[in-house]
Order: C-alpha cells, then structure tokens, then sequence
C-alpha cells in the first residue's frame, strides 16, 4: 500500500484537498494528524481495494516535535514501505487572518517558522507543492498533476462524489467537512483583523513563498 502525506498549515486548504483524496475508491486514510502523539496509522482494518492511505498532517508550533521526518520514520517502523509526502501552500495573509479568526490560532510566528522549513525542504528535495489558490481555480488539473508527481494513478472522480464512511472518519476533528466535504471555501480572506505587528512577521518569515507565488494583500 502507498502511503501519502499530505502537510499544510492549518486554515492552509490541506481539508479541501484532502477531500479530493478521499473521494477516490482506492483511498483511505487520517484527515487530522496533528502531532506525534495521534495514531499514525490505522490501516489493519481496511478492505482490501484500497491501494492508498492518505494522511493530513497539519503543521503544529514544536518544531523539535513536529516534522515530516519523524512521520515517515514512524511509518516505516510500523511496515509502510511506500511512503511520500506533498506540501500544500496557500497566501500566508490569508492564512493568518483566518487563524486569528480561531480559538485554535495561537503561536502563529511558530507554525509559520516551522511551515516556512517544510517549504525549503519540499523545494531543496523536488517533493510536489500544490497551491490552494490554483487548486480551487483548477481542481482536476491540479490533483492530476499532483498524482503525477506522486506517482499516483490519475482518477478523474466526479466533484460532488460524496464521500463514504472511511476509516478516516473515526479521526475527524473538522466538523465543517463532516456536514458538508463538498465545499470549497474562497479564495480570499478577510484581512481586516491584520495589524501592522501581523504584516511585519509574515513579511519576514514567509518573504520566499510571497515572492515565489507573487502573494498580496
């Protein structure tokens, strides 16, 4: 079975594209891995056409704790041999904004740092990056070029495919994805509640994403 770890920052687009995985027949998997301390694998109870788990790490502020490494070793231990991962971008203001929105948006400058750290490793070792802003504009393309770099079998599912009762589901803790996994939220997010503090660290730690995806206010 192919392993495929799928990491974001939270409020980072990583339940969208999540959804898009678990719509195919031959996918199971975690929607929400936080850190080392949640199951990692929970496979031994999945039927036998499934071909691929996908697991969603989100990116959390204990760097020492929390990279994709440890993942992948743990995978490893525990029998995965077909492991690899994918990294998941959105405009860091956007990002930012809508944490700042949330009960569970603390430690911002952290999960930024440590994301930022994924980002240079994703680029210095080739991993696949998928940008949430051109996945919303081109879904299929997207994942398919996705797939591609994953060496993963194209499958072109149908958008509004709903999304069975997966091995997944025991770990969701995004009850927005559970009444409705088919939505996909806008693009832009409300920037009103950034001040000049908030302007000046994302400038400072995420400066090479900005400049790379040309990211604005």
């Amino acid at each position: 079975m192919k392993h495929v770890l799928g990491l974001g920052m939270q409020s980072g687009g990583t339940t969208v594209i999540s959804a898009m995985w678990f719509r195919r027949d031959d996918t199971d998997g975690c929607l929400d891995i936080h850190n080392p301390l949640y199951p990692l694998t929970e496979w031994s109870g999945v039927e036998d056409n499934i071909n691929i788990f996908h697991q969603k790490l989100t990116i959390n502020k204990d760097a020492d704790l929390f990279n994709i490494e440890s993942f992948k070793e743990e995978l490893v231990r525990l029998g995965a041999e077909d492991v690899s991962w994918y990294l998941i971008v959105r405009n860091p203001y956007d990002v930012v904004a809508s944490l700042k929105s949330k009960e569970y948006g603390g430690h911002i400058k952290l999960k930024l740092l440590n994301f930022m750290r994924h980002y240079r490793k994703a680029i210095k070792e080739n991993v696949p990056i998928i940008s949430y802003e051109e996945f919303v504009e081109r879904p299929l393309l997207e994942m398919g070029l996705l797939y591609q770099q994953l060496g993963v079998e194209e499958k072109w599912e149908k958008l509004n495919k709903p999304i069975g009762d997966k091995n997944y589901m025991r770990f969701v803790g995004n009850l927005t994805f559970l009444s409705n996994p088919n939505v996909i939220k806008k693009i832009k997010q409300d920037h009103s509640n950034l001040g000049m503090e908030d302007l000046k660290m994302i400038n400072e730690v995420c400066g090479e994403l900005i400049d790379a995806y040309t990211y604005s206010l």
